[in-house]
């Protein structure tokens, strides 16, 4: 009979026992964590620039090249202006079209210099070890974590 006692006894005292405060993680202070911002230029912009300009000049110049830069053709090694220069000689679609992409290509590599975006860095973590002699108040080793 006290065997069967013995487990519901066991319940009744987990009942009255207050329930255990869950492990709580400590938060650092705002002031500890450190995120920095910086500045950094808008890379897809100068990027997509300078292919969109160096695949236009790099046809204008094969184009020109092809013509052993005779007729006129020499205009077209200039940057940017080469194709306008060039209209009278040639094809004048294919050269406003390459005019436009190297100005393009040019104001985006620009655009992506001078309108920097703002970048914030991932946050940096410190942890520093304290050991305390014995016989003192405090724990033998402490390990804080900062953010």
């Amino acid at each position: 009979m006290l065997g069967m006692l013995f487990p519901v006894a066991v319940m009744v005292a987990d009942l009255t026992r207050e329930p255990s405060a869950p492990a709580s993680t400590p938060i650092p202070e705002p002031s500890l964590i450190s995120t920095k911002a910086r500045s950094e230029p808008e890379w897809r912009a100068i990027r997509g620039g300078g292919i969109l300009f160096g695949a236009s000049y790099a046809l204008c110049v094969g184009g020109a090249a092809s013509r052993s830069f005779g007729e006129d053709s020499d205009r077209l090694a200039i940057p940017i202006a080469g194709p306008w220069l060039a209209l009278e000689s040639g094809n004048a679609w294919a050269l406003v079209m390459a005019g436009t992409a190297q100005l393009a290509g040019v104001t985006f590599v620009v655009w992506g210099f001078a309108s920097p975006r703002r970048v914030l860095g991932p946050a940096t973590a410190t942890v520093s070890l304290t050991a305390a002699p014995d016989g003192v108040h405090r724990p033998a080793l402490r390990v804080s974590v900062n953010f």
